[in-house]
């Protein structure tokens, strides 16, 4: 579905036979899923307050992390830094993926 720019009104008809089991979906939320036109790169870091602050303090991201079979690790992802669309607002969401690197045999 391609929208052109403007503002639009979204209207949802629901039925039911009981009348309360509606009211409670009044407050109900809508999700709108938007592709991007290119994918966003995040920064990733081994601990939190250098992925809050995106490595102020000279920390800088994580290029590759081995780790042995069962063994886990917390990975802390960052706002990516440029590249977010003009449209995208204050309370949106983004969803994506992290890929690990398939050329190497071990990363599965």
């Amino acid at each position: 579905l391609k929208l052109k720019k403007g503002s639009y009104t979204i209207r949802l008809l629901l039925r039911h036979p009981d009348a309360a089991l509606l009211t409670q979906l009044k407050d109900l939320p809508l999700l709108l899923r938007f592709p991007l036109d290119k994918p966003l790169s995040c920064p990733v870091y081994a601990g939190r307050g250098e992925a809050t602050v995106h490595g102020h303090g000279g920390a800088k991201p994580m290029e590759e992390l081995w780790l042995k079979r069962g063994a886990q690790r917390d990975l802390y992802v960052a706002k990516p830094s440029e590249g977010l669309p003009s449209w995208l607002a204050p309370g949106d969401a983004l969803r994506g993926c992290l890929k690990l690197d398939a050329s190497e045999e071990a990363a599965t």
